[in-house]
């Protein structure tokens, strides 16, 4: 195992989000737990699954996500479970520049084809606030993912209206 990679984590009453090692947990479907985290981000793939409906984002939540249908490298979601998603969120176009290209660095992330392919997708992010419906997408397991310990992770598929909660800021 790669030197700073975690793999078991403490037990924590948020199992269904993040927390112990064993099948009912995200972290034991991921390739690799890497350190750290923004404790923000939910890490895992995504899918819409026919007649989940719709769904409204909590009160004082924002949700940065792809756009549906979107899908990003591991490399992008390791910075969006890195990057101070609030600022993010707020941000204005040339700021999430400069805030994107702070994650790449401190995550050493060096290939400027990469470097450029990530921003492109952080570019393309969709923020949807408190009160915006969204399509009820289902968080499924991190499977073959590179995750930071710190993200939350579903042991099972879970939809976005069970798991997003009143309050979280941008997630």
């Amino acid at each position: 195992m790669p030197q700073g990679v975690v793999k078991q984590a403490d037990r924590a009453e948020e199992d269904m989000y993040r927390g112990g090692y064993g099948s009912d947990t995200g972290e034991y479907y991921a390739h690799a737990v890497l350190p750290g985290g923004n404790g923000k981000a939910i890490a895992g793939h995504g899918e819409y699954r026919m007649g989940s409906g719709d769904m409204t984002i909590p009160n004082g939540t924002t949700l940065v996500h792809p756009k549906p249908g979107e899908k990003i490298f591991n490399t992008t979601g390791r910075v969006i479970e890195t990057i101070d998603l609030d600022r993010f969120a707020a941000a204005d176009a040339k700021l999430r520049k400069q805030l994107v290209e702070q994650q790449l660095d401190a995550l050493q992330i060096e290939p400027p084809k990469m470097r450029n392919m990530v921003w492109e997708q952080m570019a393309e992010l969709q923020v949807s606030n408190s009160g915006k419906i969204i399509p009820n997408i289902t968080v499924k397991t991190p499977n073959k993912l590179h995750v930071h310990k710190a993200s939350k992770m579903v042991g099972k598929s879970t939809s976005l209206r069970k798991l997003l909660k009143t309050g979280w800021g941008a997630i």
